[in-house]
């Protein structure tokens, strides 16, 4: 787990501020939540995380409990490699998405996943971090609007066509 440095997530906060208010939002292999957490400080109106680690899970819903989130989250313990179809009962204004770096090629079944099970609407973002060395093909229906670099750190967004 590489927790997301504090000026990567600044930047990607400033960047949203304008989208996240009130936003369904989705925080895909979310570690300990940080991302989701700040999402619902900046006033989503509702965060799901997803992680398949449950000592993390655990941690996710302490942190939850200790911010009086519980009302406004979701959380899901699930392998999305095995079982994104458990999200297709959603739509989500916002995806954040920041799969294991060691595991090359999870961003791209991801992306492809979120398009095959429609869980964004015509206007969601959905934001990819990853190493800058991962490249990613096409992907039907996505266009890349937006990235930032931080090192081998990038930040992608896309939107649906």
């Amino acid at each position: 787990m590489r927790p997301i440095l504090a000026q990567v997530k600044k930047s990607l906060f400033d960047i949203i501020k304008g989208i996240i208010y009130n936003a369904n939002f989705i925080d895909l292999f979310s570690g300990v939540g940080t991302v989701g957490l700040e999402a619902l400080s900046c006033y989503a109106g509702h965060v799901t995380f997803v992680e398949s680690n449950s000592v993390l899970v655990s941690c996710i819903k302490h942190n939850i409990d200790m911010l009086n989130f519980t009302a406004k989250t979701n959380v899901i313990q699930c392998d999305l490699t095995k079982k994104f179809y458990r999200l297709k009962k959603s739509k989500f204004n916002i995806v954040f998405m920041d799969p294991p770096y060691e595991k090359i090629g999870l961003t791209y079944i991801t992306l492809n996943n979120i398009v095959k099970y429609n869980i964004v609407t015509k206007d969601s973002i959905i934001i990819s971090k990853r190493n800058i060395k991962e490249k990613i093909s096409n992907i039907q229906s996505l266009h890349c609007i937006r990235n930032v670099k931080y090192g081998n750190t990038g930040i992608f967004f896309y939107k649906t066509t």
